[in-house]
């Protein structure tokens, strides 16, 4: 079991992770209409950083962008415009499927994933960017086949922020992926390293 995140295919224009202007010079990878609006999937990255933008763009402005910061297909965070992510994840949602009706959707690995078996459980432990150079590690634990909730570790501190009851597969999953040179830590903060990448220490 691996876990895996949504990506665009075809994308022609890349984005700087981390910004938020509301200038129009944003070409969506994908665009879809929905009530009378036309809404856009676009790609943000930097690097080996992926994530995909929900923007509208009208009058010439950027009106909305919406961020799903490590693709899983669900929106965490608003940059520009005023939305409930509920509501954002509703269009997000619905731009998903039509792209994947459409051929232009397909599930990929996040760069910074790490994946362990402990006896009949998957652990699965990945880190996202959250603004900038700022990042955070999600965790979930796959049993029998069926995900469990993902819990987050904001600070990554090693000590999840909610679902405390994952905290030791947590730190069991962090501890198999340094023994496998696949943490990097900086500033007693910890993230999984790109497979490409030579940990920092």
């Amino acid at each position: 079991m691996t876990h895996r995140s949504l990506a665009l295919l075809g994308v022609s224009t890349a984005l700087a992770l981390g910004c938020a202007s509301t200038s129009p010079n944003v070409v969506p990878a994908f665009t879809f209409d929905l009530d009378g609006h036309r809404y856009g999937i676009a790609l943000a990255e930097s690097g080996a950083e992926r994530a995909n933008d929900l923007v509208l763009l009208e009058d010439g402005r950027l009106r909305l962008r919406v961020r799903d910061r490590d693709q899983d297909g669900r929106l965490d965070t608003l940059l520009v415009g005023a939305i409930r992510l509920e509501e954002a994840d509703a269009i997000y949602a619905h731009g998903i499927a039509e792209a994947r009706a459409a051929g232009a959707y397909k599930e990929r690995e996040p760069a910074r994933t790490f994946s362990v078996r402990h006896l009949y459980r998957t652990l699965v432990v990945w880190s996202v960017a959250s603004g900038g150079s700022d990042w955070e590690n999600r965790f979930v634990v796959y049993e029998n086949a069926r995900r469990g909730p993902v819990a987050s570790d904001v600070d990554s501190d090693g000590t999840l922020d909610d679902h405390p009851e994952l905290q030791d597969d947590y730190v069991r999953a962090l501890e198999a992926a340094r023994r496998e040179g696949r943490i990097e830590t900086l500033e007693d903060r910890v993230r999984i390293s790109l497979l490409e990448e030579r940990p920092r220490r």
